[in-house]
């Protein structure tokens, strides 16, 4: 008689977070080089909760912005009405904490404060995500892109000199 041994690993299910939905991210000011207020728009899929450890949502713009100066700005509407509060702001990621239990949806955050790049162009997008801050941050939605936006050439300053006819 043979025997036969069956031997079996059980994973849990291969999952990956989900994209935030309709991700925008505004300037008040696209011109290049300028410090601006951005307004970024996002919806999400799960929960972000203040359990033990807040849960984070991380912006991330592209290389050649500066958002070390960011500030949260009080025009900021969160699904339980409590502005983030923010953790650091680095070139190119800032880092917010939120402070009470946001259902899933929409969340609109006003960042100022942001240095746009010097880089013209139509291509310019932020990245969001948001992290399990009970979970070691792991990610819970995204990362995901926003909607394209623009950034524009300053207006070029003309200079007339006139001059007085002599007497």
């Amino acid at each position: 008689a043979t025997s036969f041994l069956a031997f079996f690993i059980s994973f849990g299910p291969l999952t990956s977070a989900d994209p935030l939905i309709n991700v925008t991210a505004t300037p008040i000011d696209n011109t290049a080089g300028v410090t601006t207020t951005y307004i970024i728009v996002f919806t999400t899929i799960t929960p972000l909760t203040v359990v033990t450890t807040p849960d984070r949502i991380i912006i991330t713009f592209l290389t050649g912005f500066d958002a070390s100066g960011a500030t949260v700005d009080g025009a900021t509407v969160t699904q339980s009405g409590s502005d983030p509060t923010l953790v650091s702001a680095t070139a190119t990621v800032v880092t917010l904490d939120v402070t009470a239990d946001e259902a899933a949806g929409i969340q609109n955050i006003v960042m100022n404060g942001i240095i746009n790049t010097q880089t013209v162009g139509t291509e310019k997008t932020v990245s969001i995500e948001t992290q399990d801050g009970d979970n070691a941050f792991t990610t819970l939605d995204g990362p995901t892109d926003s909607a394209v936006f623009t950034i524009s050439a300053a207006a070029v300053a003309t200079l007339t000199i006139k001059t007085q006819p002599s007497a």
